[in-house]
């Protein structure tokens, strides 16, 4: 959508030079850049209204210290949920709430109250294998790689909120504003790579 703004006001630029000094059709078209530049500044500002998810987890207590012993812990665990009632329970969260990057006891939920029952019914099974749990506030990482993770000052980024992987990947255009100032003295001290950028525009990473 950028790119589209930019090449229409591009196509009437000499309208932009001359301030709309040419006659009122002129006056109108340099009115009309004028709030496609201000739409642009609105799209860049655009934050998301981000929904907080709800992560049962396991990995954030000492299950991650039983090592090779915690797969039969989990196979324990979920032998008492069905043998106290709750194979439906086991069957539904598995299939609808697992964690898409961490397995076994790791689910998440977008409303808190089925988080908490989630927690209570998991917390008195786990306890008796001496396994922790809590409910760890989430969201999804906004490079659109699916991983929910919790949120902390690291992960945000100009107002957007990516996972470490993504965050260090370097393929999302995130820039501390200092990282950015840098990265753009750079191009503009070196011509030939500059070119590069304007000629190949889609292989750096796009504000």
């Amino acid at each position: 959508m950028m790119a589209e703004i930019d090449d229409l006001i591009g196509n009437h630029y000499d309208f932009i030079l001359s301030e709309g000094d040419d006659g009122p059709y002129a006056w109108e078209i340099y009115q009309y850049t004028n709030k496609l530049r201000g739409l642009q500044k609105r799209i860049l500002t655009w934050r998301p209204h981000r929904k907080t998810l709800y992560w049962v987890t396991a990995d954030h207590g000492n299950y991650g210290e039983l090592g090779e012993d915690a797969e039969e812990v989990y196979h324990k665990i979920c032998t008492d949920l069905y043998l106290t009632g709750y194979e439906e329970f086991i069957l539904y969260v598995v299939e609808h709430h697992q964690h898409p990057y961490h397995w076994r006891l790791n689910y998440v939920f977008d409303n808190l109250e089925m988080a908490k029952e989630a927690y209570e019914i998991l917390r008195l099974v786990c306890e008796n294998h001496g396994v922790d749990t809590s409910i760890v506030e989430t969201h999804k990482c906004e490079a659109h790689c699916v991983d929910i993770l919790e949120a902390d000052a690291d992960t945000y980024i100009n107002g957007w909120f990516y996972c470490y992987s993504c965050k260090e990947s370097g393929d999302h255009g995130i820039f501390t504003q200092q990282e950015l100032k840098v990265e753009l003295k750079y191009y503009e001290e070196h011509e030939e790579e500059r070119q590069d950028v304007i000629y190949e525009r889609r292989d750096w990473c796009m504000p």
